[in-house]
This record gives structure tokens, C-alpha cells and sequence, in this order.
């Protein structure tokens, strides 16, 4: 094996974990690098939120809190879905997690019973197979496709359900990582169909508040009796360091078993960065997330037009989350691109980490600062992937 095959299988083995690795590693050796492998948000906390959780930590907030969450947190919650997400829930209803990534494994390993089948989008999110077969379940995979009117083809996903009988679908939107934000009548769709078929939503709405083209919808809006809608404070609001996700069950038996899980898994989520949340919820973010994603749009947009120029890649146009999704030539492995791109100083995230749906394809993230844009701007200028 050759040193750059050996890096590779290096890279495999670590995630996308080695990739940021690798590019600290140059970077300490005084290397130009391009952070566009990660989804974490370059912004810090509103002013407000900083507030409340220094105040907290202050007052002595930091003991053990209600398994659920505080109660402020989760009033906060509920008046935050009808306000921004247009459906009710009792503050009964919600959990408190350890980010959003908490909140599907929780659901991922309460719905339904060892060997029942899952629809799972392809490309996804690492994680949300993961938790799925570690659950003992079975994912079928349905195709989200990037650049096009309809993402989903909403046929093929009534055959997949008639044929498989899912006990639960999957729906992230805005999606990592695509950038794809489904169009309302898609999402709406999709809720009567799951209603229609008994089968439960999980509703990843990480990315809600990101979005440039087109607007969010909640599938809870059509399916409430049996969507399970899972949020996080980790992009809205700059606090993926703190943990701070939450969702909301209106199914008390699936309810129960989650909190047992939360229970066992964590015994709760961080009490300052609850008291953060709080505030975040409640002061419906002040502007400050405005400015935020009007300033990661234009992020979004300079690096686009790069790519879209570039003659190695075909990206597809963000609409939501801080992703650019790009084809590779024919043949190109995602691995060998991604080390290739490491090797120059850019980051990047390898389709085939995402799934089948990713083969011949990479992840750019703009979450970045305007810096590190600036540096991906220059440094794509000069590479060429060696096919």
C-alpha cells in the first residue's frame, strides 16, 4: 500500500474526524487552511444567551435538573412550536436532549420493535443509520436529490411504504447534506402519507431557521398524532458546544421509553446551557439570527460560485442548512478527492460517508468564517483534482 492509499484508510477508519485532525495538523506546520469540512457555526451566542448562562452559572444553577428539562425551558418550548413551527403541544410533551443528535437516537431506539423497517433518506447524516441498525432495525433507504424541482420522488416513496409496511420514516429538512429544502406541498405530502400508512415521522428539523430559498415547513402541521419533531439550539442559535437539543412526543407510550433512555444515557442535559436556551426561545433571537444567516448566505453564495466554475465540480445550490453538495467527475472515490483537497488546505466532508446516495460526491461547509471562505476562494483557484 502507497502512503497516500495508507493516509486514505487513515482518514476511513477516523471520519470526518482525522479530515479536521489532518488539517490542524498542517495548519500547526504553517499551512494555509480552508475549514469547509464542518458544520459547526463560526458565530458565537446572542449577547442575551451569554447573559443567562453566565447569570446562571452565577446563581449557582448548576445542579441536577428535572430528568425532562426545566420547566421554564420547556414552556419556553411549546410556545416556541406554535409561535414558529404552527402546531400545539403540552409541556408534557417534551424532552430536553443532549442536542438533536441525542434526540434521534432516542427515537430512533423507541419507535417500534427489533427488526422493523425505517425509511432513511440517502445521503444522511452519519449518524441517523447509526442509530437505526443499533437499534436493531432494518433502514430503507429513499433518494434525496439535490438540484432539481422535486428532491423526493413522492411515488416511489408510497411504493417503498406499501411495499415495507415502516414502522417510521426519517425526514431531515433542511438537509444535511444536500442543502436541499423541501418544497411545502413535498412536506405536506409526506405527513398525510405517513398518517395514511400508521407510520411514525421522525422530523430532524436541526437546520430549520437556515434557509435562503423556499421556507420550512413542520410535518407535525399534517401528522400530529405521530411525528416525533426534533430540534436543536446547536445551529439556530451558535450553542453546539453546550448540548441543548429538544423534542417533541405526543405518543405517551414512545414518550415513556425515551425518557427512560435520557434517564440512563445522560440523567439530563447541561443546566446553564438550558438557562441559555430559555432566553434564546423566549426573545425569539432578537434580530441576531437574522443577521447571522444573511451574513452565512453570503458566505453560501460567494463559495457556490466557485465551485459552480470550477471545472472538477458541479455543486447544486444551497436553499438551506450550510452545506454544498457537489458531484465529483465520473469514477472520482470521494475518499481520494477528500485527501486530495486535504492535501491542498481545503476541508471537506467525502459523499460516501453519507451513504449509498453519496457515492461520487462531496460536502463543503460555509459555516466557516468569512476567512476561511476567503482562503477556500484562493486556494480552489490553484487545485485540480488527479483523477
Amino acid at each position: 500500500m502507497n502512503e497516500k492509499d495508507r493516509v486514505i484508510e487513515a482518514l476511513k477508519v477516523g471520519g470526518i474526524v482525522s479530515i479536521r485532525d489532518c488539517l490542524l495538523e498542517l495548519e500547526a506546520k504553517g499551512q494555509s487552511i480552508a475549514r469547509t469540512e464542518s458544520g459547526d457555526p463560526c458565530w458565537e451566542p446572542s449577547p442575551q444567551v451569554q447573559e443567562a448562562i453566565h447569570k446562571a452559572l452565577h446563581d449557582g444553577k448548576t445542579h441536577y435538573t428535572a430528568g425532562a428539562g426545566i420547566l421554564e425551558l420547556r414552556e419556553a418550548i411549546i410556545g416556541k412550536v406554535w409561535r414558529e413551527n404552527f402546531f400545539f403541544a403540552g409541556v408534557d410533551e417534551v424532552l430536553v436532549t443532549a442536542g438533536a443528535m441525542h434526540a434521534l437516537y432516542l427515537a430512533s431506539a423507541a419507535v417500534g420493535r427489533r427488526g422493523d423497517k425505517v425509511l432513511v433518506p440517502t445521503p444522511t447524516w452519519t449518524e441517523t443509520v447509526d442509530h437505526i441498525v443499533d437499534a436493531g432495525k432494518v433502514p430503507i433507504y429513499y433518494e434525496m436529490k439535490a438540484g432539481t424541482d422535486e428532491p423526493i420522488d413522492l411515488a416511489e416513496l408510497r411504493r417503498e411504504m406499501g411495499n415495507h409496511g415502516p414502522v417510521a420514516m426519517i425526514l431531515n429538512n433542511p438537509h444535511n447534506p444536500t442543502g436541499i429544502v423541501l418544497p411545502l406541498a413535498t412536506v405536506a405530502t409526506i405527513g398525510n402519507m405517513c398518517k395514511e400508512y400508521g407510520t411514525t415521522l421522525i422530523s430532524d428539523e436541526a437546520y430549520e431557521h437556515m434557509i435562503f430559498q423556499g421556507y420550512h415547513r413542520s410535518p407535525a402541521q399534517e401528522h400530529p398524532d405521530k411525528t416525533i419533531s426534533i430540534f436543536s439550539c446547536s445551529k439556530t442559535d451558535a450553542m453546539p458546544g453546550l448540548r441543548v437539543g429538544y423534542l417533541v412526543c405526543p405518543m405517551p407510550g414512545v414518550r415513556a421509553k425515551m425518557a427512560a433512555l435520557l434517564r440512563k444515557s445522560t440523567n439530563g442535559v447541561n443546566s446553564i446551557g438550558q438557562w441559555g436556551a430559555v432566553v434564546a426561545l423566549n426573545t425569539h433571537r432578537d434580530g441576531y439570527l437574522e443577521t447571522q444567516v444573511k451574513a452565512l448566505g453570503e458566505r453560501g453564495r460567494w463559495l457556490y460560485r466557485v465551485l459552480d466554475g470550477h471545472p472538477d465540480f458541479e455543486p447544486a445550490a444551497p436553499q438551506g442548512a450550510f452545506y454544498i453538495w457537489a458531484k465529483l467527475p465520473d469514477g472520482m472515490d470521494s475518499w481520494d478527492a477528500t485527501y486530495q483537497l486535504v492535501q491542498a488546505g481545503i476541508g471537506s466532508a467525502p459523499g460516501d460517508v453519507f451513504g449509498p446516495g453519496g457515492k461520487g460526491f462531496i460536502r463543503f461547509s460555509f459555516s466557516c468564517s468569512k476567512g476561511n471562505i476567503e482562503r477556500a476562494v484562493k486556494l480552489l483557484g490553484k487545485f485540480r483534482l488527479s483523477v
